[in-house]
């Protein structure tokens, strides 16, 4: 389904058919012809560079961004004219015939995991709608792996997701990278898409590979006083893992530097022996055997002190 929430139809099938172009952008493997009054209304980088444009870019009408990758590139150029990008939730965004030109390096899970629907809205998608489907363009089948009951959230039914459609491997890594872009290139509104699609992937994603190099580039490719993700990331470690990463010191500091043994150590670590109470804080079970606490243990391992 195909949302034209900034560009009017016809302005999107000019494109797809490289129709009244007068800019190239390119990066990478990946160059497409757009509309500077469409990429650059959204987007101050690209309005800069238009009007401060000089030498060869100038004389070629050409924008080139050697420093990211095509596939991020690809769905900042998609969100310019459509208003959103893949992956997406059960309805992802049909891919643009200009965009199909361009070979994704994604890759598709080998399962996907069960979706949720609200039971008293039947059809309806509910909260927990993960954004980390693309369309299925190759006809790739997956088998369905249904969420543990008792992590499944309260009054709602799993079911399969739409045939059209394919979960992929790294939607969180997705989507905190259109977050960064969004602060980087400052494109309106695309923070705030990203920001919405990272959050929906957690509850699924928190586990993988991918929950960690979409850290690393939370707290690496943002000023530290953007708190958008990082907000998430800090609660998903108290939600998941039972870690207040705010109470133990040095912690927050180096998450741009985490690596899976990291996250591995804090999942396995005998905090589980704590829960989380209603503000943040950590409350020690009745009669558990006294070990030493989060704070203690990983304020040593990230260099700070309890």
């Amino acid at each position: 389904m195909r949302s034209h929430g900034c560009c009017a139809t016809r302005i999107v099938r000019a494109y797809e058919n490289g129709e009244f172009t007068d800019l190239t952008i390119t990066c990478g493997s990946f160059t497409t012809h757009v509309h500077k009054l469409v990429v650059c209304a959204s987007c101050d980088f690209f309005r800069k560079s238009v009007e401060f444009a000089a030498g060869r870019e100038a004389e070629e009408r050409s924008i080139n961004l050697p420093e990211d990758d095509p596939d991020m590139i690809q769905r900042l150029i998609t969100y310019l004219y459509i208003n959103d990008y893949n992956p997406s939730g059960d309805f992802p965004v049909t891919p643009l015939k200009m965009d199909q030109q361009h070979e994704s390096s994604i890759l598709p899970s080998a399962t996907y995991h069960s979706r949720y629907r609200d039971d008293d809205v039947p059809g309806i998608p509910g909260h927990y709608q993960c954004a980390c489907l693309e369309y299925n363009t190759k006809k790739i089948t997956q088998s369905m792996v249904v969420v543990d009951k008792k992590a499944q959230p309260k009054d709602y039914a799993a079911v399969e997701k739409p045939r059209t459609t394919v979960e992929i491997t790294n939607p969180l890594t997705i989507h905190a990278t259109m977050y960064a872009l969004a602060d980087k290139y400052q494109v309106s509104g695309l923070g705030h898409i990203a920001k919405d699609k990272f959050k929906s992937c957690l509850f699924h994603h928190v586990h993988s590979e991918d929950f960690v190099s979409a850290v690393r580039i939370v707290y690496t490719s943002t000023p530290d006083s953007n708190r958008g993700l990082r907000d998430l990331v800090i609660k998903a470690f108290l939600d998941h893992f039972h870690v207040d990463v705010l109470k133990i010191p040095g912690f927050e500091a180096n998450l741009g530097t985490i690596d899976e043994l990291s996250i591995q150590l804090i999942k396995s670590w005998p905090v589980k022996t704590e829960t989380p109470l209603a503000f943040g804080g950590f409350r020690r079970l009745a009669n558990a055997p006294p070990t030493p606490s989060a704070i203690e243990i990983f304020g040593g391992i990230f260099g700070g002190t309890a």
